[in-house]
C-alpha cells in the first residue's frame, strides 16, 4: 500500500511536523487517473462488467465517497501549507475530480433507477 508523506511547516499548531496519510490503493483510481472520462462512461456503460445487469453490479459509491474525503483532506493539508513533491497537489487534483465525476454519474444513475421503479411503464 502506497502513502505520502506530508511535511507541515513549523509553528503550523502541531507538535510533530508531519503526517502520514495511506493512500487508498485500488486499481479503479489508477484507471480513472489514466483514462479519465473515457473509462468512467464505458464503466457505466456495463462494457467492464461484460453486460452485468444493474441489479447485480456492487455499490461502490460509498467507497468512492471514502476516496474523495481522503483527497480532500489530504488537499486541504497541501493548501494549508505541507510540502508535497512538485506535480504532485495537481496529480492528487485530477484524481479527486475523475472520482468526483464517476461518484456524480453513478448517483445519477441510481437516481434515475429509482425514479424508473416508482413509476413503471406499462
Amino acid at each position: 500500500m502506497g502513502s505520502l508523506l506530508l511535511t507541515e511547516p513549523a509553528g503550523a499548531g502541531d507538535e510533530h511536523h508531519g503526517a502520514r496519510l495511506q493512500k487508498p490503493n485500488v486499481a479503479l483510481l489508477r484507471q480513472l487517473r489514466d483514462t479519465g472520462k473515457r473509462w468512467a462512461r464505458r464503466a457505466l456503460s456495463g462494457h467492464t462488467l461484460g453486460g452485468m445487469p444493474d441489479e447485480k453490479r456492487p455499490d461502490v459509491r460509498p467507497q468512492l465517497r471514502e476516496f474523495l474525503a481522503w483527497y480532500e483532506e489530504v488537499l486541504r493539508r497541501i493548501e494549508s501549507g505541507a510540502i508535497v513533491a512538485p506535480g504532485e497537489q495537481e496529480r492528487l487534483t485530477e484524481e479527486a475530480s475523475a472520482v468526483a465525476h464517476l461518484l456524480d454519474l453513478l448517483d445519477s444513475r441510481a437516481q434515475d433507477a429509482e425514479a424508473a421503479a416508482a413509476h413503471p411503464t406499462p
